[in-house]
């Protein structure tokens, strides 16, 4: 870690970890919330207090130390364009990063890099809801925005004339890719109001039993008359592309998506 205190944006390990420990102490009070909130209603509540999103700077320089882990190269987080650049004798490299959660990744339609960094990141918890572990993972896609296999991949997008008075930027839990079967499975784990939620966002009518809900999101007319788009129909409209990870994964070839670092925060840490 020695050679990397003076890196040249100011956000050295010693802060990465400072920010970590910030965001996991921040969680552990809003578990320690909930708790109190469960015990004060004999479990009984059904709403509880959110958990906060990681801060972008943390999702960004994990990006920015596992890039450098793996090819020795430091990128810049210090840039007014992008998230992280690389600058080789004038030779500029941008990295996009995108933090994955649940559901599927926004694109803005101007966004432009050249390589694209996904990060991974999760706690883990014991039966108290206290932090255990964690588990990190830094992906590369290495092609750019304006590639014409990037500009190729399937997004899903509404018919304007079904869809003009639902939320657009809603989408269903599975990947438009999935079997029936598939969807079906994903929608049973979700609670009845969930799925009612869904049926208003997608202007889908409702029913009063759970199968019922799952059969008309499976089979509503407005779902079977969604076409599919290209990343690039939807920049051009601009719109913004959503996709989700395992959707870009099946379409692009393993030679372009690279583990640069698969492991713990603590354990990353602990090689640079």
């Amino acid at each position: 870690m020695n050679e990397l205190v003076h890196v040249m944006d100011g956000y050295t390990p010693i802060i990465w970890s400072m920010r970590f420990q910030q965001h996991k102490n921040e969680i552990t009070a809003v578990n320690r919330m909930n708790k109190e909130i469960r015990k004060n209603t004999n479990n009984k509540v059904t709403k509880l207090i959110r958990h906060p999103n990681t801060p972008s700077d943390i999702s960004e320089n994990a990006a920015k130390f596992a890039y450098y882990l793996h090819y020795k190269v430091l990128p810049n987080w210090n840039t007014s364009t992008g998230d992280l650049i690389i600058n080789e004798e004038g030779t500029i490299t941008k990295l996009e990063v995108k933090a994955i959660k649940c559901g599927p990744s926004s694109f803005g339609p101007t966004e432009t890099w050249n390589k694209l960094i996904m990060v991974f990141f999760s706690f883990e918890y014991n039966n108290d809801d206290e932090i255990i572990g964690n588990t990190l993972t830094v992906k590369e896609i290495g092609i750019s925005d304006n590639s014409e296999k990037w500009q190729q991949l399937k997004v899903s997008k509404g018919n304007e004339e079904l869809f003009d008075d639902m939320d657009e930027s809603f989408e269903l839990p599975f990947s438009e890719t999935d079997t029936e079967e598939q969807k079906r499975k994903t929608l049973e784990k979700c609670k009845i109001i969930e799925l009612k939620t869904f049926c208003d966002k997608l202007r889908i009518k409702k029913a009063s039993s759970k199968k019922q809900i799952i059969d008309n999101l499976i089979s509503d007319n407005k779902i079977k008359q969604r076409k599919s788009q290209t990343y690039g129909d939807q920049c051009n409209q601009g719109r913004r592309p959503r996709m989700l990870f395992e959707e870009i994964e099946k379409q692009l070839g393993e030679e372009d998506i690279k583990i640069l670092y698969s492991g713990s925060f603590e354990e990353l840490l602990g090689r640079l």
